[in-house]
Order: C-alpha cells, then sequence, then structure tokens
C-alpha cells in the first residue's frame, strides 16, 4: 500500500495547505510514475491553485477522492498562468511558422460553409499532398492524422498540419495515429 509524502513533498503540501497525511504515494509501474492519492473530499479552490501549480513542477499523477474534485482540479491546471503562457508561446510559434510558408492567411475552418472532408482536403493541399495523403475524417466531425504512407509525414508536414488545424479549427477534434477514435474509428 501507499505510504504519507515525507521531506520536501510533504513540506510542499503544507504550502498548499495540505495535510500529508490525508495524501498516499504508491509507484505506478505501468506509468513509471509516483501517483498522489487525495482522500480529502472538498479542497477548497485557493488549495486547489496552489496544488495545481505544484503538480506543474512535480513529476507525479495527482489523483483525488471525487470526479468532481477531479475535475475541478483540472481546471485549474489548465487555467494555470505557466499553462496559459506555454499556451500562448505554442501559439505564437505555430502562427510564425504559418507565416514562413506563406500560409498565415490561410481561411479558417466554417462548419456552416465547408465540409470536415473539404477543410482536411484544403489543409492536405497546403501541406503539398493529395487529398487522403495525410489526414482521414471520421462522419463530418473529427480528423484523424492517418497517412496511408507514413513516409509522407515529414516533420515540416506534420508541423505545417498540425498548425494549420490549432489555429485555424480550434474547435475541430482531431486525433493523431494510434489514438482512439472511439467506436466509428
Amino acid at each position: 500500500m501507499g505510504v504519507h509524502p515525507t521531506g520536501g513533498l510533504a513540506d510542499a503540501l503544507i504550502s498548499c495547505g495540505i495535510n500529508p497525511e490525508d495524501v498516499k504515494v504508491e509507484w505506478d509501474d505501468v506509468c513509471q510514475e509516483d501517483v498522489l492519492i487525495f482522500s480529502t473530499a472538498h479542497i477548497p479552490d485557493a488549495v486547489l491553485t496552489d496544488l495545481a501549480d505544484l503538480y506543474l513542477s512535480f513529476s507525479s499523477r495527482f489523483v483525488f477522492a471525487s470526479e468532481d474534485l477531479e475535475k475541478a482540479f483540472q481546471s485549474m491546471v489548465s487555467k494555470s498562468p505557466r499553462l496559459v503562457a506555454l499556451r500562448d508561446q505554442a501559439l505564437n510559434q505555430q502562427h510564425e511558422w504559418l507565416k514562413t510558408r506563406a500560409l498565415s492567411a490561410f481561411p479558417q475552418f466554417d462548419p456552416g460553409s465547408e465540409s470536415v472532408s473539404d477543410f482536411a482536403a484544403r489543409v492536405e493541399i497546403a501541406c503539398d499532398a493529395e487529398r487522403g495523403d495525410l489526414l482521414s475524417v471520421k462522419g463530418n466531425d473529427a480528423v484523424s492524422v492517418h497517412p496511408r504512407d507514413p513516409s509522407k509525414l515529414t516533420l515540416d508536414r506534420m508541423r505545417t498540419l498540425m498548425a494549420l488545424l490549432e489555429t485555424c479549427a480550434p474547435n475541430l477534434p482531431y486525433f493523431i495515429m494510434g489514438e482512439d477514435l472511439g467506436d466509428d474509428g
């Protein structure tokens, strides 16, 4: 069974407002990481914010007593100024990447006037590929990066493809090779 945190980890938890006795540490052999299991049923938002910052500084998985607490924690992590800054930096880098490839004016995906298949084809053409070479469409609501010939998915094409999907269709779900596409995939 798990043990309670000690040393620097216990001090960090205390500084966040968590009693180390309310946390167990277990080793996950599959993921090769520590898992911190929080038994407390309610943690105030201010404490979750501090835990989110600790989580981003600490290479372990945090597991909470309830699904609601887990969702609240994940929300705090996603709103963390550190993650927001990283997302902004990544978006700026994507815009610069597209600019160097003369794709900064690539039209946004408009589901009212264009199908996902048509958008995917535009993206593939912008990546100097043929329709269906790099992307497949599941239904009319998701794109899968799944090239027929994996050698066609060069690093430059992948970077361009991801930049176009993330900047021109930020609300369109996409999956990378090997990700579970659900029952339709």
